[in-house]
Order: C-alpha cells, then structure tokens, then sequence
C-alpha cells in the first residue's frame, strides 16, 4: 500500500443537491489545494474525481485497494460547502463501499457536515473527521501519522470506539498567502461544464478560482460555520501567478466563488488589473453595498462580465432580520442600470421563505424586479433553508421546529417564522414566483412584437395574436381551442404559455 488518494464521489448519484445541476461538474478546488500541500511534502497523492469522469467506486477499485489514506470530501467543492450539498447519505454510503474495498486504509473525511456534525459519520468506518478548512491541515494530518502517529492538529477528530474525540477547534487558513499554489494542469479540464458561460462574449471554457475567503457581513441563513468565515485576501503574486496558470491551460472565463468580492475596493481594484493582464473574463459573486459606479467601470474595463448579487427581499422588516438591512434599493437599482450599460450581466438572488415572509412581501419583491429588463439580467428565486448551527437554524428551534440533523433542513426550508405551514407551501411559492417572471418576460416579448406586426405576413400575426391571448386571457384562450375546430386552427402556432398563466 502507498500513497493518498483523494476522493470526490459522483455527485450525479445524488438526484437533489441544493443549488447544483446534477449534469455540470466543477472542478474540485479543495482537493487541489490539498493535494499541493502534500506534494510540497513529498507525499504520493492523486486526485480522483468520480464526479468529474462520471465513475463510480467500483471503478477505481485497484486505486482504493492500493491507498494508504483515503481522503473524502462530503462536498462537491468549496462553493457548495455553504450551500450546496445538503444530503450526508451519499458520503456515507460510498465510505463505506470503500472501507469495504480496502479495510485497511486510514479514511480521512472533510467537507461541511463533519465540520458541523461529526456524529454524521459515526459508524461509516472512518478513522478522522477534519473539521473546517482542510488545505493545509489534510495535509499535516496524512504527515503525522506517517510520520509518529502523534495528531496534535486543530480541527482534527479522532474515532475512539465509534464516538469522536474533538478538541472543539476548527482547521482554518490564517492567511491566504501560506495556501499552496493551485496546479489546474493536474486536472482534466474536459471533464468540468460549470459555471456556464456567460452569453454573448464568446466564452469556451470556463473554471472557478478565489481571490479572497470569507465576508464581512453576518446574514442569518449564510452556512459557514467552521470555515470561510473571517475575511482574507490573498496576495496579487499569488493572484497573478495563478491566473497565468489558468490561462496557459485554454480556459477563458473564471468564476470567483469569493463569498463577498469587493468588499476592500482598493484590493479589488488591484484584481482587476491582475485580470486585465492574464486577458480572461471573469464573473462574481458580492453584496449589493460593494458596488458603485467607479468600481463596476474598473470590473468592465478589466473583462468582468457577471455580478450576482444577494438581493433576498425587498421587504425592510425581512431583511434587516436576515442581516441585508443595509442594502439601499434606489442605489441598487442605479447599480444595476449601470451593470447592463457596460455589458455587465447581472443575477439577483432572491430567497422566499424567510422569517417575517407573506403574500405582500412576495408581491413587493416581484414589482421591485420586474421594473428591469428582463432579458438583460437573470432572476434565481430559492428557499430558504437551516442549515445546521445558524441563527436561523436556532430560531427555528426556538419556535419548537424539531431541528437535529441535515435530514431535517428540507423538512423545515421555508418556514420559520412566516406565513409557510408546510415546506410544500413555501416551495409552491418559488414555483408561482418563478412562473410570474415568465410570463412578464413573455407579455414583454410578444408586446415588442406586436408593436412591428405591420411587417408581419397575415400567417405570422395570427400566431402573435394567439401568443398574445394565451397570455392576457388564458380562459379565453381555452375556450376559444376547445370549440374552434376548422382548419384556420391548424394554421397557428399553439404555442403552450398557457400553461404558465395557470400555474402564476
């Protein structure tokens, strides 16, 4: 036996994993860093993504069996710690395949559930549990054993007759410029689709990287109990040089899963002109405070082309419950009108669910998103969900919601503290929100359509006509299909908006 191996399980396994499409594999930046940090040592290690190649364990039996360590992540990677994979049954399933294949090999488990709740594994078999940030601490804790056995790290738990010895520390990157440098030609970049690229600039390839860890802010519902908390940045050497390795290996797009880029402006700036120079566009993820006119015209210049933004509600009451009672909505909406006029694509998350939410809280949120262009920025309505160890999670415990582990956090999403008796309800909310963007969209279409039917042949302005009634009167429109049965009906195009008027 020798060497480590680095486990990512295939998430396509798992039909439900929070925000992901199960289809779109993201390349594993936990596992890289820690994978360098073992080189850096001289330790024989080797990445293998199950997710990224589309196998499943007993294809790579010949590499289990031959491990000296196994490290596991419960996670896809690090973006989906926080709100990602919600599910702990896949990781527990799959470790204990591998103990089953090698029964010998110390099974090291990391990622958020351990983190929070290391009784998640007790009886998978595994030896370690590392709780927080695994880049570097991994890394020591392979060494230690090699070397003496003696495991005196932060974070670390050790299994002791199936109960967890914890020291009550977390693992954790003080600073950013001791992580190791991220490799990207160690990994295979055709068998990674996210994050999709952006629209319109001729993006092929695209990969995720960071900038910075952790935010500022403290939103009751954000998931980071343990790791990416406190904010760091890392130095431009490192940001320079890493970005050339990105580019050197043909991707043209990067996605930042920085929680709050931006949130040091000079340091941002200084970013882009590190973007600037390697020549590659990039998107990110920040909060509405970070922003204003001289800044989004520095990301512009520098190729950024997508900013999301955590919007949540427009509800005062609401969001200054969920830590968002900052954000001003007048500048947000200059903001915004700025993004589009630079080319600059915009994504508003939104969360319905939340603590103090109601049919007029829904309603004010739609009229406040619907004053933009539509087809110039993106909607993505969720559910708001507890995850374990955060202030909503403990709210919900405190109105006598039986909240104990990650199985109960789909049971509860979306109704803490609101109007939602059921989850069905609150999910059948984001459904009707989700459909009443659609058909503004559509009415906005087919209005501009309308507009030119002039030109349009008679054939065409029958199909508008019929588009237009699907959506303005759908009863109409029914009723007029059901009993118009000759052949002009054949002659239009029963296009089927019909169906979201029913479901808004």
């Amino acid at each position: 036996m020798s060497g480590c191996v680095l486990l990512n399980i295939n998430w396509r396994n798992l039909a439900e994993i929070g925000r992901m499409d199960k289809y779109a594999p993201v390349i594993p930046l936990d596992l890289m860093y820690v994978s360098s940090a073992l080189d850096e040592k001289g330790i024989v290690n080797k990445i293998v993504d199950l997710w990224g190649m589309n196998k499943q364990v007993s294809d790579v039996r010949d590499e289990i069996e031959k491990a000296e360590f196994i490290v596991l992540n419960t996670a896809p990677t690090y973006i989906f710690w926080r709100d990602g994979t919600i599910d702990a049954n896949l990781p527990k399933e799959e470790l204990k395949k591998i103990r089953g294949i090698n029964p010998n090999a110390r099974l090291i488990v990391i990622g958020p559930h351990g983190t929070v709740t290391p009784e998640t594994f007790e009886i998978e078999g595994v030896d370690y549990i590392l709780r927080g940030e695994p880049d570097l601490a991994a890394a020591e804790l392979v060494e230690g054993i090699i070397k003496n056995g003696q495991i005196k790290i932060p974070g670390v738990c050790e299994n002791k007759g199936n109960t967890w010895i914890t020291g009550g520390e977390y693992a954790t990157v003080s600073d950013l410029a001791e992580l190791p440098v991220l490799h990207y030609e160690k990994m295979d970049k055709n068998n990674y689709f996210w994050p999709e690229p952006p629209k319109g600039f001729g993006i092929k390839k695209t990969t995720e990287y960071e900038c910075s860890r952790g935010c500022p802010y403290k939103c009751i519902f954000c998931f980071r109990e343990g790791f990416r908390g406190r904010l760091r940045e890392k130095p431009m050497e490192r940001i320079a040089e890493e970005l050339g390795l990105i580019k050197q290996q043909g991707y043209d797009y990067v996605y930042l899963i920085d929680e709050c880029f931006g949130a040091n402006q000079k340091w941002a700036a200084k970013v882009c002109a590190e973007f600037r120079k390697a020549g590659l566009k990039w998107g990110i993820q920040t909060r509405p405070e970070t922003l204003n006119a001289e800044i989004l015209k520095a990301y512009a210049d520098s190729g950024c082309v997508k900013i999301e933004l955590g919007l949540e509600s427009v509800d005062r009451a609401i969001a200054r419950t969920l830590g968002k009672g900052s954000v001003d909505l007048l500048k947000l909406r200059g903001d915004i009108e700025t993004m589009i006029s630079l080319n600059i694509r915009p994504t508003l998350f939104i969360i319905i669910g939340s603590p103090g939410e109601n049919a007029y809280s829904i309603r004010a949120l739609f009229n406040y998103v619907k004053q933009f262009p539509l087809d110039k920025l993106e909607i993505n309505p969720d559910i708001m969900l507890p995850y374990p160890k955060t202030p909503l999670w403990n709210m919900g415990i405190a109105e006598g919601k039986q909240l104990r582990d990650w199985n109960d956090v789909m049971k509860y999403k979306g109704t803490i503290g609101n109007c939602f008796k059921t989850s069905e309800e609150a999910h059948n909310a984001v459904i009707k929100f989700l459909n009443a963007i659609s058909i503004e969209k559509r009415k906005r279409e087919l209005a501009a359509q309308i507009r030119g039917f002039k030109k349009q042949a008679p054939l065409t302005f029958l199909r508008l006509a019929k588009s237009y009634m699907a959506v303005y009167f759908p009863a109409l429109d029914r009723l007029i299909s059901r009993a118009v049965k000759d052949k002009y009906t054949a002659l239009v195009n029963k296009e089927r908006y019909v169906d979201y008027a029913r479901c808004g």
